[in-house]
């Protein structure tokens, strides 16, 4: 069992809570999920298209909004809103709405992205 606070100070926006790499000491090794936590006063994008090929994504929306294209459809996900992403299934981050938070959760949690 971990139980920690979440982290105040994130490198540059966002914190690894849980996944199969740890890289720091808030973070709960495990193989069968990745949480990642956003917490951003200035927008950020992912420069390229990715899919998982055996994993699916969820991305949880607390404040603000993300901005994300799948398989070609932008699709706006506000506060207090998710969105699913099936494994296969193309997606990029274009922009986030600050002030920003919001979970991203995958299963499993392993090394399936591949850029497009």
């Amino acid at each position: 069992m971990l139980h920690k606070k979440l982290p105040e100070k994130l490198s540059p926006h966002w914190a690894l809570l849980s996944g199969s790499r740890p890289n720091a000491d808030h973070c709960f090794k495990s193989d069968n999920l990745q949480v990642i936590y956003n917490c951003a006063d200035k927008s950020w994008s992912d420069t390229t298209e990715h899919y998982h090929t055996d994993s699916d994504e969820i991305y949880i929306v607390l404040e603000g909004a993300m901005n994300i294209n799948v398989s070609g459809n932008p699709v706006c996900v506000s506060a207090g809103e998710y969105l699913c992403v099936p494994k296969h299934e193309k997606h990029q981050l274009i922009s986030v709405v600050v002030p920003h938070k919001s979970f991203v959760i995958r299963g499993p949690s392993i090394q399936d992205k591949v850029i497009t």
